[in-house]
C-alpha cells in the first residue's frame, strides 16, 4: 500500500471523532457519567471481539469497520471520562486532575506497541524484494498468516474491556458520577460556546496538535526505516517505544511543573521546543532526526490537557457539550494524518514533518494568547479603576 493508502488505518478510526461526540454528549445528560463510560466499554469491547471476523473475510475495508466501531467506544470513554474529572473535586485542581489522568494514556499506547511486536508482527519478516519472488498461492498464505495473527491479541483486549466494564459497574462513586441534570439545555449551551472565540479557536487548535502527535506516531516506524536504512519493523518500532515513554515522562514532569507554572505556560515552552525538533527531523535527518522525534514525544506530553483547559476556562457550566466538542476535534488524527501522508507520497517521509511543525506553531501562538488572557483576569481592581473613573466622570460632565 502507498502511504496515502496506510494512513486509512488513522483516518478510518478517528472519523468515529466527528460523528459521535454531540451524541455521547446528549446521552450523558441522560445517563449519567457513569453509565455512559460503560456504553463505551460494552462498544469498544464488541468491536474488539469483531477482529476475529474481519480477519476470517481478509478485506481491508472490514478491518477499517472494525477500527471505526472501536473508535466510537472510545469517544464514549473520553468524552464522559474527561467531563466525570471535572465533576470529581473542586475546579482549582482541575487541571493537575486532568493532567495526572491524561499522563496514564501513553501506558496503554506502549503496552499497545508490545503486543503488536510480540503477538501481531511477523517474527520472520519478509522486504518487499523477497515478497516478489514468493508464488501467488505463497503471497496469500503469507497475507493470511499476517491477517490472522491479530485475532487472538484482539479477543483477550475485548474480554479485558468487558470486564473492566463489569467492575466499574459495581465499584461505588460520588453522587455528582450518576446525576443527570434537570435543565440542561443543548441549544443554550451550544450558543454560548459559539459566542466564544477563545474556546473556539481552542477547538481547532486541538485538531491541529491532535492531528500532529497521531502523524508524528504513525510516520515514526517508516521515518526510522527511511533514515536508518536495514532496520526491520519490529526495531524500529522500538523508538515509537521510547518517545511514548519519554511522553509519559513528559506528563508526569508536567505535574510536577505545575506547582510553579500554569499549563499554559508550560504548553508555550513545550510548543517551542517542539517546532524546533521537527524542524532537524524534516531538514537534517538520519540519528539525529530520528532522536529528535523521540524529544518531541516528551513536548507534546503538555498539549492536550492545556489546550483543553486553556478552551474550557471560564465554560464549567457548559462542561458536557464542551468537552464533547473539544473531543470532536480528534478528527485532526484523521485528517492531518492524511495531509502527512499525501506530502510524503509527493516529497519524502523526511520533508513531510514540517505539517506538524506548523501545526506546533499554532499551539505556540494559542498558549500564549491564553497567558495573555489569564493575566488580563488576574490585573488588580486598583489597575483597571481609573480608566473606568475617567469615562464616569466625562459622563457626568
Amino acid at each position: 500500500m502507498s502511504n496515502s493508502q496506510a494512513s486509512l488505518v488513522q483516518s478510518a478510526f478517528y472519523c468515529a471523532y466527528l460523528v459521535m461526540p454531540l451524541p455521547v454528549s446528549i446521552l450523558m445528560n441522560k445517563l449519567g457519567y457513569r453509565n455512559a463510560v460503560l456504553c463505551g466499554l460494552v462498544t469498544y469491547g464488541v468491536g474488539a471481539m469483531l477482529f476475529w471476523p474481519a480477519a476470517a473475510v481478509h478485506e481491508y475495508p472490514a478491518f477499517l469497520g472494525v477500527l471505526f466501531i472501536i473508535a466510537c467506544g472510545i469517544v464514549f470513554l473520553e468524552t464522559s471520562g474527561m467531563a466525570m474529572i471535572a465533576a470529581l473535586g473542586p475546579r482549582h485542581s482541575y487541571e493537575w486532575r486532568i493532567n495526572l489522568a491524561s499522563a496514564f494514556n501513553p501506558v496503554g499506547s506502549i503496552a499497545g506497541i508490545l503486543i503488536g511486536r510480540q503477538f501481531i508482527f511477523p517474527s520472520v519478516e519478509l522486504t518487499s524484494g523477497q515478497r516478489t519472488l514468493l508464488s501467488p498461492e505463497q503471497a496469500a498464505n503469507y497475507s493470511a498468516i499476517q491477517a490472522n495473527a491479530v485475532r487472538w491479541p484482539y479477543l483477550a483486549i475485548g474480554i479485558c474491556v468487558i470486564l473492566c466494564a463489569v467492575a466499574i459497574k459495581m465499584t461505588p462513586y460520588p453522587r455528582e458520577v450518576d446525576e443527570r441534570p434537570a435543565n440542561a439545555s443543548f441549544k443554550g449551551e451550544l450558543a454560548t460556546l459559539c459566542r466564544a472565540p477563545h474556546y473556539l479557536y481552542g477547538v481547532l487548535v486541538q485538531l491541529l496538535y491532535v492531528g500532529s502527535q497521531i502523524s508524528c506516531w504513525s510516520f515514526l516506524i517508516l521515518y526510522s526505516k527511511a533514515e536508518l536504512p536495514g532496520i526491520t519493523d519490529r526495531t524500529a518500532a522500538t523508538y515509537l517505544i521510547y518517545s511514548l515513554c519519554a511522553f509519559i515522562a513528559g506528563r508526569f514532569t508536567t505535574t510536577i511543573g505545575l506547582r510553579w507554572f500554569s499549563l499554559a505556560q508550560i504548553c508555550a515552552v513545550a510548543a517551542s521546543a517542539s517546532v524546533a525538533l521537527c524542524a532537524i527531523v524534516a531538514l537534517v535527518g538520519g540519528a539525529p532526526g530520528v532522536w529528535s522525534l523521540v524529544g518531541v514525544g516528551f513536548m507534546m506530553s503538555v498539549m492536550f490537557p492545556a489546550i483543553f483547559t486553556m478552551g474550557l476556562s471560564g465554560h464549567e457550566k457548559e462542561a458536557r457539550l464542551g468537552t464533547a466538542l473539544m473531543i470532536m476535534s480528534i478528527i485532526g488524527g484523521a485528517i492531518i494524518t492524511a495531509i502527512m501522508g499525501r506530502v510524503a507520497d509527493i516529497y519524502s517521509v523526511m520533508n513531510a514533518y514540517l505539517v506538524p511543525a506548523a501545526c506546533f506553531a499554532a499551539v505556540l501562538i494559542y498558549a500564549i494568547v491564553s497567558i495573555r488572557r489569564e493575566e488580563k483576569r488576574r490585573m488588580p481592581l486598583a489597575q483597571k479603576a481609573p480608566i473606568r473613573a475617567d469615562i464616569v466622570a466625562s459622563r457626568e460632565v
